[in-house]
């Protein structure tokens, strides 16, 4: 995918964008550690989870994604979610990978692929992302939300979005109807034309990623 311009969305793995220059966005918080290696999450009853264990190995998983969601990742970690799992949170990490060591969102385990799912209000999201560089997100299902995927990009020159093997259903991508959401602007605000030329660019360029 090519660099992104500030002030881009894209949501709801349908590649809908918006510019933040419509609205206030309010900043991440900050994150309590940066993590490098493989993290694994598991709720599953038995599973020995504590979301105080390290979380490096599937002997020792996270239950949820708070952990997670609480610190930064370095370039190359892979955050996986065991298959067969359900989990009805937001995943909110943050890092930057490089160009030869993506961070990976996947599974781990076998059957059917983990699930991140909503309650069906159109304020829930399934995976954010903010100012993201080479971020692999892959081998989920997500449902039940207003928006699924979710990127935001407040500043330029980012690369680096692969989405893959991602089964995606009941996401309601509710950003110009009702009821109005804060991370969307209104539909009868003036869209700039330079906000939608880049737009353009980057909807052609969000296609060539693999969502199934």
């Amino acid at each position: 995918m090519s660099a992104a311009p500030a002030g881009l969305r894209l949501v709801a793995v349908t590649v809908a964008l918006v510019s933040s220059a419509w609205m206030v966005v309010a900043a991440p918080g900050a994150r309590a550690a940066t993590l490098s290696g493989t993290f694994y999450i598991d709720n599953r009853a038995g599973s020995a989870c504590s979301d105080t264990a390290s979380g490096t190995s599937p002997s020792t998983p996270w239950c949820t994604f708070n952990p997670a969601n609480a610190n930064s990742f370095a370039a190359g970690s892979q955050i996986l979610l065991e298959r067969g799992d359900t989990f009805q949170q937001a995943l909110e990490p943050s890092g930057s990978g490089t160009s030869s060591a993506w961070i990976t969102i996947g599974a781990y385990g076998s059957g059917n692929r983990p699930v991140i799912t909503g309650s069906g209000a159109a304020s829930d999201r399934t995976i954010v992302l903010e100012n993201p560089d080479y971020w692999r997100i892959q081998d989920l299902e997500l449902s039940d939300a207003g928006e699924g995927i979710y990127v935001n990009y407040t500043t330029d020159d980012h690369a680096g979005l692969d989405i893959e093997r991602i089964y995606a259903h009941d996401i309601q991508a509710v950003f110009h109807g009702s009821p109005a959401q804060t991370d969307f602007p209104p539909s009868t605000t003036p869209r700039p034309s330079q906000s939608r030329s880049a737009a353009r660019r980057y909807r052609r360029a969000a296609t060539r990623s693999s969502v199934t």
